[in-house]
């Protein structure tokens, strides 16, 4: 057990970051399986997104230095979430020099991990907003 989570920890991996309009979730999967995945919810978890991301990547003794790169999955959520991901998660991939992607649709850490090599990989992403929240800006 202890040489499986040495390895856990020593591993590089991606950060995902999961948007819905109940949730931030956070995970981490490697080339084969998800390493691991967390859930915040509530009244702040917008403002408190850092602090959450920072909780999330201690918990797990992961650094920027330890990550492959970022993959966003747009999930349904608001106008201000979706912005704030996405430029938290460029800055990282900046400063990290790590690659970036997103998925403007729901997908499972699982159906993730089949799906990352074919994946298209960007220094930056843009936001990408769905009909419902510009129409929810335009009302």
């Amino acid at each position: 057990m202890k040489n499986k989570q040495a390895s856990l920890h020593s591993s590089r991996c991606f950060l995902v970051l999961s948007i819905t309009l109940a949730s931030n979730e956070f995970g981490l999967v490697d080339s084969n399986k998800v390493v691991a995945y967390k859930v915040f919810s509530g009244s702040y978890k917008t403002e408190n997104f850092l602090l959450n991301l920072d909780r999330f990547l201690s918990r797990y003794q992961k650094r920027l230095t330890d990550l492959q790169g970022i993959i966003i999955i747009d999930a349904g959520g608001s106008f201000s979430q979706i912005r704030l991901v996405v430029t938290v998660a460029n800055i990282l991939a900046y400063v990290g020099k790590f690659k970036i992607t997103q998925f403007n649709r729901p997908i499972s850490l699982l159906g993730l991990v089949k799906l990352l090599s074919k994946l298209k990989w960007q220094k930056q992403i843009r936001p990408k907003y769905g009909a419902t929240a510009v129409n929810k800006i335009l009302s």
